[in-house]
């Protein structure tokens, strides 16, 4: 599977799309997410299927889904009352997207590629909000959030359990990335606001 991930925080929401040919980067191009918001996380399961994490001010989100290489955009679900920070394909159906607002986190997934979605998980344990999901292997994943909180799956995401300890200092837990299902890195920032 070909999986491209990448971070955009910007005022004005759009995508940009590099072409590669035979290696060579050819051009990046502008691609409407038809969004106000800020997109936060954005995953690929393939050249054509995505996702997109929104954050729309004030503590709204939005969550948007392409069937089309990010040529269109659709919204599955819009005006969450909270933001959404990050998105990942586990395979090529399953999908989630995390987030929250100061008093909660949650976790929605999907099982058909990002066009519905359910709240799968919600807890109290994360301030201000998860910020960032990833998977180690097919089983095993991990978000990261406010406080220097992490939570684990074993089983997929069907459940999470909020591991110990937490990040030193108490920091926001931004981004994550794991080689496999128990080596990982966190990305930490002592203010959310600082970015």
């Amino acid at each position: 599977m070909n999986f491209v991930r990448c971070r955009i925080a910007a005022a004005v929401m759009f995508c940009l799309c590099l072409g590669m040919t035979g290696g060579q980067a050819q051009q990046w191009t502008s691609q409407s997410s038809g969004s106000n918001g800020d997109i936060w996380g954005l995953h690929f399961v393939d050249a054509n299927r995505g996702v997109a994490a929104v954050w729309v001010q004030p503590g709204a989100a939005e969550i948007l889904h392409t069937s089309n290489g990010g040529s269109q955009w659709s919204k599955p679900w819009a005006d969450i009352n909270q933001g959404c920070t990050d998105a990942y394909f586990l395979d090529a159906q399953t999908a989630f997207i995390v987030g929250g607002t100061t008093n909660f986190s949650r976790v929605f997934a999907s099982t058909n590629a990002g066009r519905d979605w359910t709240l799968q998980h919600e807890t109290a344990e994360s301030r201000p909000a998860w910020w960032s999901i990833d998977f180690g292997d097919a089983l095993t994943g991990y978000v990261g959030g406010g406080g220097g909180v992490v939570a684990k799956t074993s089983n997929g995401g069907v459940s999470w359990n909020v591991l110990g300890p937490k990040v030193p200092g108490n920091s926001e837990v931004i981004d994550l990335h794991f080689l496999d299902n128990r080596t990982g890195f966190a990305v930490a920032s002592n203010s959310a606001n600082d970015f």
